[in-house]
Parts: C-alpha cells; structure tokens; sequence
C-alpha cells in the first residue's frame, strides 16, 4: 500500500455536532485508514481546541484515541490548524501521533503538486476576521490565554462559536465566501503553473472545479451539513464523496 490514496476532510467541528454525526466521522477515519497510508485534517477538526497549561477541551477522549489507532497502525495523519482549532501542541502530537501544521502547505501528493491549506484568511477581503487572527494567534496572547483555568477558557471560546444548532445548509455568508476563496484559487493557479491542485476547506461549500486541463480548485465540504471528503490518487482525477447521510450524490464503495 506504498501508493495508496491520499485522503481529506475538513470542518467536522466536533464538539458542536451530534454524538450520531461524531460516531459516523469515526466510521468514516476507520474506512480512509484501512485504505490508505496518509489522511489531511485540513482544519476546524474541532469547534474548539486548545491545550492549557491545566488541561485541553474534555468531550474528545473517543476521537484522540481513535486518531492514536489510526496513527499506530501506520497511517500518517497531518493536521492542519483551522480557525477554530489552529492551537494545538503537544497532546495532538506527542500523546496522538499527529503531524499538526500552523500554516499552509506545499506538499507532493498522489504525484500531484499541491497547495493545502484551511483556507481562512487567504485572499482579499475578510479584514475584520484578520485582525482578529493576528490577535488571537500572538504567541503573548497565546501564552496567557493558556494559563487561564480550562473551564474558563473553554466558557469564553463557547460563547464565540456559532456553529451550535446550524440547520439547513451553508448561510448566504458562507456561500459569497465560498466563491471568494475560490476565486482566490483559481487565481493562484494561474500564477503558479507549477501547482496543479488548491486544497481547502472552511467555507462548508464542498468544491470539485476543473480550472484547467487537470489542474483543479477542491474544497473538501465539511461534517455539519454535507459529510463530504476528497480523494487523491495516482493518474486518476481528483474526486469528491459523500459519506453516511450527505446530500452529495456520488460515493464511494465502501
């Protein structure tokens, strides 16, 4: 299996979705994991998380355990920080295994050159969300906010999230930025003719978009409302799922 597909999601939010949604994400990990040597978590895995000097986020035990097999029995599983969970250190690498990533990466995969990142922040607009970043991301900031005690640093990030309660699909918000960030990869594309793929998530708008002769825009969805993910393999077009329960109509034979 040295050539095995390469695997994605993103936008699980755990912790702020369903435990029934939660238990087909485990699904979902065992059956990527059993056909493959690499998964991405390309962000918000989590609704929140962050590792305090005292204690990390409870309610995940089930999944950082799954992830801890899944990484036991030879798949690598990169992790890259979204806007909800960008703060992970030590428990996600040294006591699960996870190749945890800050930024976006450039990466090989499935012989494709590719550009993995979550997606917020990039391209033009979003300023209000930005300057909140270059906030809450300042490692004094980070440094304080992980000596609050748990309980209370986990009361003021619920207290931020909206995710809770999301019915319905994407919000009009989430679909105009959807189209932003596309734009963004289809523009990075054309400046780039060394990359062929642009792999993001956050917008909760899954995205398969052939920009030019197979170089390709993916988004990989999300958990709250589509179940969605992507798989890269060798010679074969990038290609995008629906898992247990989503409204995407293609899938793949389990």
């Amino acid at each position: 299996m040295t050539d095995t597909p390469v695997y994605i999601a993103s936008d699980v939010h755990l912790g702020a979705v369903s435990s029934e949604v939660e238990t087909s994400f485990h699904r979902w990990l065992e059956f990527a994991a059993a056909r493959s040597r690499r998964i991405v978590l390309n962000g918000d895995l989590f609704d929140f998380w962050f590792e305090y000097t005292g204690g990390t986020v409870p309610g995940h035990e089930r999944t950082l355990d799954l992830l801890r097999r899944v990484v036991d029995g030879g798949t690598r599983v990169d992790f890259l920080g979204g806007n909800h969970d960008w703060w992970g250190g030590r428990v996600l690498t040294e006591e699960v295994g996870l190749v945890l990533h800050h930024r976006p990466q450039r990466w090989r995969l499935a012989g494709r050159e590719a550009w993995v990142g979550h997606g917020d922040g990039e391209g033009p607009g979003d300023h209000g969300y930005k300057a909140l970043a270059a906030v809450i991301r300042n490692p004094l900031f980070v440094a304080l906010y992980r000596r609050l005690p748990p309980e209370v640093g986990n009361r003021i990030a619920a207290q931020a999230t909206s995710t809770h309660g999301k019915t319905g699909g994407p919000t009009e918000g989430e679909r105009a930025n959807a189209a932003r960030l596309e734009a963004w990869g289809r523009d990075l594309l054309r400046r780039d003719p060394t990359l062929e793929v642009i792999v993001t998530g956050h917008t909760h708008v899954p995205a398969r978009v052939e920009v030019d002769r197979d170089r390709w825009y993916l988004n990989a969805g999300d958990w709250v409302f589509h179940r969605s993910y992507l798989r890269l393999t060798t010679g074969e077009s990038p290609a995008l799922f629906g898992w247990e329960e989503s409204p995407l109509d293609a899938r793949e034979e389990s």
